[in-house]
């Protein structure tokens, strides 16, 4: 007794890991924090989805927490410190090639 409608129908969001850029990302992460990135599938959405519609690849990636959205949501202080290191390691190697 009920009717579905469809009111938006958006591919996936999906980057390759291959990608420059996204290489390029984890190559920062692994100058700022000595570790390789792991790159793994998720459930959920994020507005990547926008981005890759017209070619550009996108990560979800962050500083230290958890809860996202939630009353429980934290994030670790010193990680932010961290987080700005790599994007500004992955932005200033960007201009390099």
């Amino acid at each position: 007794g009920f009717e579905i409608i469809i009111s938006e129908d958006e591919p996936a969001q999906f980057s390759e890991k291959e990608d420059k850029s996204v290489k390029a990302l984890a190559s920062s992460i692994k100058n700022k924090t000595g570790k390789e990135t792991d790159f793994i599938l998720k459930h959920g959405a994020s507005d990547i989805r926008h981005f890759n519609v017209f070619g550009f690849p996108g990560v979800v990636f962050g500083p230290i927490g958890e809860g996202l959205h939630s009353d429980n949501e934290w994030v670790n202080i010193e990680s932010l410190t961290t987080y700005f290191e790599i994007l500004e390691d992955f932005i200033l190697s960007l201009n390099e090639k």
